[in-house]
């Protein structure tokens, strides 16, 4: 059925139609995933007490022994006496900042329409915060940080747009934050975005390519966040596309894990399928698209982990998101609904994780 808001509220063949529908139902809709909100394979610190202005990761350099040995006494006051490598600890502060917004509603409203105001707001505005989170965690490796955006529903009150500049620095209560972001690669060995072209399509020597390059700077198990079209081509890039179908299509263990997102562990990396992915218009590079032609794949190691987040719940933290729908007037006629999520993401290690830019195959949805 083919409605719009408009004509269901003013056409009355139409209302009366749908309105005993939603009464009851809700319409069947798919969300998406949101694989990289809160995702296990970042690193997880919960909100400090009594100090909530920023969240600390804090690691033991690791290092290979060095070609030569400094004798010297300054070098071995902080140097292993074994490798004569120096120690060093790297401490990345990252601030904690709020999703928020609180939303006035006429309680006549709960009455007349035939939207249940409070069952949308407890089980559609978690999904929206979700996928904000994701596109959040999206953009970390991709540009570090994006300078907020402000949202508004009237046209006399200014307003920016989301995810539009670029924001290196931040500060808040007086210490400066600087956002790291991953290196950038390009499928068919392009070196710049501006060499990119349509037929340049990401290859499993390019995943080899930029895993290779993760694990040889210390990183280890390597995960790649992935688009159904990115993952599409894979499947049909020569000899191993061809085995990694087979892999998908042969192993038990893979099937199971496609119903969960991810795909399989191949060539060395495990793969997981983001159905809501970070997309690009040629020639305009760190621009998220809607439905653009150049996908990003994310490349993050595993352990250690190189990206890190604000945990919202259990144990490691001893603040938890605050959504509330509640009466706010005497008289009974006015509710609110609000939220305040506490939420940060950052790239803590740049040499642990990666984006690799590709154009894909098929990027169009259906009946757009």
């Amino acid at each position: 059925m083919a409605n719009t808001l408009a004509s269901i509220l003013n056409d009355a063949g139409n209302r009366a139609l749908v309105e005993k529908y939603l009464s009851t139902s809700l319409l069947e809709r798919r969300d998406w995933g949101g694989v990289m909100a809160n995702t296990m394979y970042f690193d997880d610190r919960g909100i400090p007490t009594e100090s909530g202005q920023y969240v600390q990761f804090t690691r033991l350099g690791r290092f290979r022994r060095p070609q030569t040995m400094d004798r010297s006494t300054a070098s071995n006051e902080v140097a292993d006496p074994a490798s004569g490598a120096k120690f060093s600890t790297e401490i990345v502060t990252v601030p904690v900042e709020y999703i928020q917004e609180y939303i006035d509603i006429s309680k006549v409203s709960q009455l007349t329409s035939w939207v249940n105001l409070e069952r949308w707001a407890k089980e559609d505005l978690p999904m929206a915060l979700k996928r904000r989170m994701h596109e959040l965690a999206q953009n970390a490796p991709i540009v570090g940080r994006f300078k907020p955006g402000q949202w508004s529903s009237t046209s006399d009150v200014a307003s920016t747009a989301f995810d539009a500049e670029q924001e290196a620095t931040v500060s808040m209560d007086g210490v400066s934050f600087t956002f790291k972001e991953a290196p950038k690669y390009y499928a068919a060995g392009r070196a710049s975005f501006a060499e990119m072209q349509a037929g340049d399509r990401i290859t499993w020597a390019d995943v080899r390519r930029v895993a290779l390059k993760i694990k040889l700077a210390g990183g280890g198990n390597v995960v790649m966040f992935a688009s159904s079209s990115v993952i599409n081509d894979l499947m049909h890039d020569g000899a191993d596309g061809e085995f990694f179908s087979y892999a998908i299509r042969n192993s038990d263990v893979a099937k199971e894990a496609l119903r969960d997102n991810k795909v399989v562990k191949y060539a060395g990396v495990t793969i997981v399928e983001d159905d809501q992915p970070y997309t690009e218009d040629p020639g305009a590079e760190n621009v998220r698209a809607t439905d653009g032609a150049i996908h990003s794949v994310v490349f993050t190691s595993t352990a250690p982990k190189a990206i890190g987040y604000i945990n919202l719940g259990g144990k490691k933290t001893n603040f938890k998101p605050s959504f509330k729908v509640q009466d706010i007037s005497k008289t009974g006629v006015q509710i609110t609904i609000g939220y305040m999520v506490p939420y940060q993401v950052a790239v803590l290690n740049p040499n642990w994780c990666a984006v690799l830019k590709t154009y894909v195959s098929e990027y169009t949805p259906n009946n757009a």
